[in-house]
């Protein structure tokens, strides 16, 4: 069974979390110090302490927990599902709509760099995600026309492009309509898509 968090903690994880991502948007994650954050989250540095040992921690988990809810339960979907289509629409629509509700951490984290490595990180979590998921489907590795590798890193990449694209705009369009378009880039490809257009 999974483990329920007291919502007081919840809500003093998600401030201090909050505080950080404004302060991050604003100066340089080097110059941000405890006081800063536990000001901007009108807690006291006792509160923060009984958290998190330093802002790294504070960092770093709270990127864990963003990318863990990337995916929802999509785990355990893909082990009762095998219509990719399916599949592919409860993924996209999950990211999409996750990213929105969270679109300012994504924004400073992805667009305005709040550290170097972010990017990577997110793009090996989307790259284990897809790898696992092969991995327990009847997908034969051998009898498919590219390596699984190269496979999974197009889709992480397309993923990472995708997201930016639609932060750095503003999101003009809505989760459930860039699920559609993610999911039509995924199953047909944008060769396909373009010569769809091209031919008429």
């Amino acid at each position: 069974m999974e483990k329920k968090v007291d919502p007081r903690v919840r809500r003093t994880d998600n401030l201090l979390r909050d505080s950080l991502i404004e302060l991050m948007d604003e100066k340089s994650y080097e110059s941000i110090t405890i006081k800063d954050i536990t000001e901007r989250a009108t807690l006291n540095r006792a509160t923060f302490y009984r958290h998190y040992e330093d802002k790294e921690d504070l960092l770093n988990k709270s990127i864990d927990r963003m990318l863990e809810d990337l995916f929802g339960d999509a785990s355990k979907f893909y082990s009762v599902t095998k219509d990719p289509h399916e599949l592919q629409h409860y993924v996209a629509l999950h990211i999409f709509e996750h990213i929105a509700r969270s679109n300012k951490f994504f924004h400073v984290m992805l667009i305005k760099k709040g550290i170097p490595n972010f990017l990577q990180y997110l793009k090996d979590f989307i790259f284990q995600f897809y790898d696992h998921m092969i991995l327990e489907t009847d997908v034969k590795e051998e009898e498919l026309p590219v390596t699984k590798e190269v496979i999974v890193s197009y889709i992480s990449a397309a993923y990472i492009g995708v997201i930016s694209w639609w932060l750095e705009n503003d999101m003009p369009f809505s989760s459930a309509s860039m699920a559609e378009k993610m999911i039509q880039i995924n199953m047909q490809g944008p060769i396909q898509l373009l010569g769809q257009n091209l031919n008429r």
